[in-house]
């Protein structure tokens, strides 16, 4: 009986732990919409930009780097520009994502990012 006790404790624990866990993770993410991060990405000081042109497509690729999150957009176009993919990566995991191409998805969709990101906007 006194195994049982135990492993009803045992389980119990490590419960309330996963759940505190998952609650912490929770916290530490919002949501903003994809045209907000493409927007904070283009006007941010710290952004890289690089200009490609292929067949006639201008395509732009930009990089901003916020602690240890990286955000990556591509768009297409050069005076209005198309948000081809928007990515947000955080510690080398993929934490929200938009793809043009996904027609399930726009823009006007939101997009997980680290909480601190949309403290920021």
């Amino acid at each position: 009986m006194n195994s049982l006790t135990d492993n009803i404790k045992n389980w119990a624990k490590d419960t309330a732990g996963k759940v505190k866990q998952r609650l912490e993770e929770h916290a530490a993410y919002s949501k903003m919409k994809v045209e907000e991060v493409a927007e904070m990405v283009l006007n941010h000081e710290s952004t890289e930009h690089k200009r490609h042109e292929y067949v006639g497509v201008v395509l732009h690729d930009y990089h901003l780097r916020l602690g240890d999150t990286d955000l990556l957009l591509e768009t297409k176009g050069d005076k209005d520009l198309y948000i081809l993919e928007c990515k947000v990566i955080q510690r080398g995991h993929l934490i929200g994502e938009f793809q043009s191409w996904d027609k399930r998805k726009n823009v006007l969709d939101s997009m997980r990012v680290p909480a601190f990101i949309k403290e920021r906007d």
